[in-house]
């Protein structure tokens, strides 16, 4: 009986046989494929959580000082249209 993998899990096993590039010493795709399709739930996530605190990220937050009373808010920095187009009045 074979076991169907939800959307999720086909795109998280896509993913992580673009991430990793050798597995033991070996390149060769095939190696690769069937050690991700092998892992256990537990190491994926681990080697996911791994990877995102290594990979650099865009910060879209700013800081907000006001001038009365010195109070510092963190702001979301949000990039829409018209950060690239002002004049396009949407």
């Amino acid at each position: 009986m074979k076991k169907l993998k939800s959307s999720f899990e086909q795109e998280t096993t896509t993913r992580l046989r673009y991430i990793i590039a050798e597995v033991d010493g070996s390149s060769e795709p095939q190696i690769i494929r069937e050690t991700v399709d092998n892992m256990l739930v537990a190491d994926t996530r681990a080697f996911r959580e791994f990877y995102k605190s290594v990979t650099p990220d865009v910060n879209f937050e700013s800081v907000f000082v006001c001038e009365s009373c010195n109070e510092r808010t963190v702001l979301p920095f949000s990039i829409g249209l018209n950060f690239f187009w002002p004049d396009a009045r949407i």
